[in-house]
């Protein structure tokens, strides 16, 4: 599939995107006040967003629940109250190449988490040294895809999604 690393980078899965590969150091992403002017009037909203990312959140784990062979997912620890950015979770038993192949037909946006074990991306593999093996982080790396659960997405999105879920495993099992 076209976007992807198809092992132009020995480092990474031939299946991550491009889209988060990086090959180069110093980038500065530092804010602009109009970013910042814009970020305290959404704070206005922020409780808003987050009742509707935790609906959104608990959706979609639902609906890959219903794939426990297929599917690692996100577990809250105890007292804890994550404001949920994305639905995270790790691919088992099939291919992540193939399920997001699956979801690219679909126009469903997917992303690797990021940026998985960032000792294997290309502008740190040089620059970084560990100790041990980050095995955790290679799992991320490799298995590891998240979906946003943006506080703008309908109940018509998230039906979809269930649908191409139930499609795409309605396909697998043939």
């Amino acid at each position: 599939m076209k976007g992807r690393n198809n092992g132009a980078y020995k480092s990474l899965p031939r299946d991550y995107s491009r889209r988060y590969i990086y090959n180069e150091l110093g980038f500065n992403v530092k804010p602009l006040e109009l970013q910042a002017a814009l970020g305290r009037s959404q704070l206005k909203r922020i409780e808003e967003f987050k009742r509707k990312r935790l609906s959104n959140y608990t959706q979609l784990k639902n609906n890959f629940s219903m794939y426990p062979d297929y599917f690692e997912l996100p577990v809250c620890l105890k007292l804890s109250d994550p404001c949920w950015y994305t639905f995270a979770f790790l691919i088992k038993n099939h291919s992540r190449e193939k399920f997001t192949d699956f979801l690219d037909l679909k126009n469903i946006e997917w992303r690797n988490i990021l940026a998985g074990n960032i000792a294997r991306q290309p502008a740190f593999i040089s620059k970084v040294k560990t100790p041990m093996p980050l095995t955790y982080a290679d799992e991320i790396l490799r298995r590891g895809l998240w979906i946003s659960v943006h506080p703008l997405m309908t109940q018509a999105m998230l039906k979809y999604i269930k649908n191409c879920l139930d499609e795409y495993f309605k396909r697998l099992k043939k």
